[in-house]
């Protein structure tokens, strides 16, 4: 900020881009990963997005971090003696300190040794305002942090307050902060919400970004309420995004999108381990020392977090040993056609790409499908289904007004789209409804399942196979408060009883389809919530006795050679992955969970399994995002048997979103296929029973 005074050639650099090249210098690209996030505040990143961020800088990827507005607080709430502008700069000097630990460079304290001794300043190219940027001095670990210096929300001198929200949501104007002092050459500068779109969307081509994180788009009523400038930051860099796709249509280059929750994983359960809570407490830390306004505030522990015993110090406490995800791309993004070959469908967008197995196992692609006629983009969540004819159905979510839609396959192998609707039609709650759950009736009917708006479940079902819907159908539950509401009313200070999307399976013995029932299940805070078919092709009566403990991630089901249910999730405070047996087909479940295989490659997120039959019975194949960042599988030992050891298939390269598993049938017999995005943008699959390491479509490893 203001002591980095900054000359008018500054400003004539963001006009002439030649001689300057991306931070990642030539290492991102088609086939080269890169991560951006884009933030409203300088500890966002730190709070709600790592470890995820520190696993993308240990497996080397360029990493860039945008932060939208300056921080700058009020001069009610800063120490004595330290203007807005200082204060800011501050900030930015606890971030660069931070980053700089988490890259392993020693000796950049600031205060001692300024920025120069471990950073290098940068000058983006192509952007239509300036920016302040600066690169890490570290062989092997690229990193970028960019500071835009917009206005916070709490400093009413700009539009009265709120003047982030206020440029995504009119046509306003404001300046940034003053970053290079009175009489400085280039700040502030002035910034509608068009511009600010634009200099996102130059600094994902500047850096050649293929994921870019960003925090809850929703201020969801019935978790504890957001942060105006991280709902607004988010919608920026979902629109910088689209806005990017559309400049760039080439199916090479796609720009995947991630979303993360704030304030409100405090009400879920822990789902860090201890070796990852503590990195994370340790990064934060190296920020905390210099935020003044923290320091002012509260106590400090002696790990340097703020003490929770005074002031907000519990909830960054309790964040600190937690990351959820706000949106998820689930575990059903892939699925197998009548010709028994595997295809995925990734929503990146306004635009859903679909890859296709070939008969050799291989994968071609993707082709690209026009999203649902709607304004706007997709959500990440996909779900696969097929019906009892085998044609393929791929169920999406508009991202601005949550509707359903089902992009299904016709007779004659084209597609079409039909829109679900959303069980919270015309009510403001519509906006919270979860992505998609999918499952086949016994009679080969769909039924499509999601959390609606009230933290309940809705679903909706093909009342005849290949068919028309029924509507919308709501299941009444009992919201954490105790009290019974209606299952689409929201409630504000509660949190949803369902983290994501519920899940389905058919469940019960595949040679006897009169026996065979869906099982649904989905994750509350405190326990996991179970109903189940009565009979085939029925109603849903719940499960009250369903052991109660909480899970740490969504749940998953899957289905055993006897047709009984292993229903996996994240154990608190370990992410270790355990499941929930059940006793018997259409039978109770254990009251104690049990470890899924061995070395469990402790993460976060929900986990992905299917099951094959390689003629000698059926059995289940597991996989997951580990702690590392990489893509792990397990496969049971024998039908209905315990779990083998995990094996780490993604090579220690970074990973994004869940994998999904599924399995295809070229010949005879089945062969499991794990299918898993890489932060470069690209699929990876990992197909055999030897759970092979993954290989990227399209281009070398």
């Amino acid at each position: 900020m203001r002591r980095r005074r900054i000359s008018a050639v500054f400003m004539a650099v963001f006009a002439l881009a030649a001689g300057l090249v991306s931070p990642s210098a030539g290492q991102a690209g088609v086939g080269r990963p890169a991560v951006m996030q884009i933030v409203a505040h300088q500890d966002d990143d730190l709070l709600f997005m790592n470890p995820d961020i520190q696993k993308a800088i240990d497996a080397g990827v360029p990493l860039t971090t945008v932060y939208l507005t300056a921080g700058e607080n009020t001069p009610k709430a800063l120490p004595a003696g330290v203007s807005q502008e200082e204060y800011a700069e501050h900030r930015q000097e606890g971030v660069r300190e931070a980053y700089a630990w988490m890259a392993g460079v020693d000796g950049c304290e600031e205060a001692a040794s300024g920025w120069g001794a471990c950073w290098d300043e940068v000058r983006p190219s192509g952007l239509p305002r300036p920016v302040e940027a600066f690169k890490l001095k570290s062989p092997g670990k690229s990193v970028t942090l960019v500071f835009l210096n917009l206005p916070e929300a709490a400093d009413k001198r700009h539009l009265g307050g709120k003047a982030l929200e206020q440029l995504g949501n009119s046509a306003v104007s404001t300046s940034t902060l003053d970053a290079d002092g009175p009489n400085g050459a280039v700040w502030p500068v002035s910034y509608t919400g068009l511009t600010l779109r634009n200099v996102l969307t130059a600094l994902i081509t500047w850096t050649e970004a293929r994921v870019v994180r960003a925090l809850d788009t929703t201020d969801d009523p019935s978790h504890a309420a957001s942060h105006s400038d991280h709902v607004a930051a988010g919608k920026a860099a979902d629109a910088a995004v689209a806005h990017h796709q559309r400049m760039h249509p080439d199916p090479g280059v796609r720009v995947l999108m991630e979303h993360y929750r704030d304030y409100n994983i405090s009400a879920l359960p822990q789902n860090l381990s201890g070796p990852d809570a503590a990195q994370k407490t340790a990064a934060f830390a190296k920020y905390a020392a210099n935020d003044g306004v923290l320091l002012k505030s509260h106590a400090v522990t002696a790990d340097g977090m703020p003490d929770p015993a005074t002031g907000s110090g519990a909830g960054y406490g309790s964040w600190a040993v937690r990351e959820y995800a706000a949106e998820s791309r689930g575990t059903q993004w892939a699925g197998r056609d009548a010709a028994g070959r595997i295809h995925a469908f990734v929503a990146v967008g306004a635009t859903l790409y679909e890859w296709t197995e070939n008969a050799a196992g291989g994968f071609d692609g993707p082709v690209v499908h026009a999203g649902p006629p709607v304004l706007g983009a997709m959500a990440e969540g996909v779900a696969v289904g097929n019906d009892q004819g085998g044609r393929m159905a791929v169920f999406v979510q508009a991202r601005l007004t949550r509707n359903i839609w089902t992009h299904y396959q016709r007779a004659d192998g084209s597609w079409g789209w039909a829109d679900l609707g959303n069980p919270n039609a015309g009510r403001p709650e519509r906006l919270y409804v979860s992505p998609p759950t999918v499952v086949s009736n016994a009679d080969g009917r769909l039924q499509v399942f999601v959390r609606n708006g009230g933290g309940g479940i809705s679903t909706r079902w093909q009342t005849t196979a290949g068919g028309a819907w029924s509507d919308w159908t709501h299941f009444t539950v009992n919201v954490v408060d105790g009290k019974q509401h209606p299952a689409t009313e929201p409630v504000r200070g509660t949190v949803h009883l369902v983290q994501g999307a519920p899940t389905a399976v058919l469940a019960g013995d595949a040679r006897s389809p009169a026996t065979r029932r869906i099982e649904l299940f989905g994750s509350a805070p405190s326990r996991v919530i179970h109903a189940y078919q009565t009979a085939h092709d029925s109603g849903f009566t719940s499960d009250p006795g369903f052991p109660v403990r909480p899970p740490a991630s969504p749940v998953r089901a899957a289905v055993n050679a006897s047709g009984r249910v292993d229903l996996m999730f994240r154990a608190p405070g370990t992410g270790q992955v355990q499941a929930f047996s059940q006793t018997a087909p259409d039978a109770g479940f254990a009251p104690v969970p049990a470890d899924v295989g061995s070395g469990g490659q402790n993460g976060v997120g929900e986990i992905a399994a299917g099951h094959g039959d390689d003629g000698n019975g059926i059995r289940i194949v597991a996989a997951q995002r580990t702690g590392a960042g990489s893509i792990g599988a397990v496969l049971q030992n024998s039908p209905d048997g315990p779990f083998g050891t995990w094996k780490d298939i993604g090579g220690g390269r970074h990973f994004v979103g869940l994998p999904v598993v599924a399995v295809d049938r070229l010949g005879s017999t089945e062969t499991p296929v794990v299918l898993a995005l890489g932060a470069d943008g690209r699929l990876w699959v990992s197909r055999g029973w030897d759970l092979p390491p993954l290989s990227p479509i399209g281009g070398p490893a």
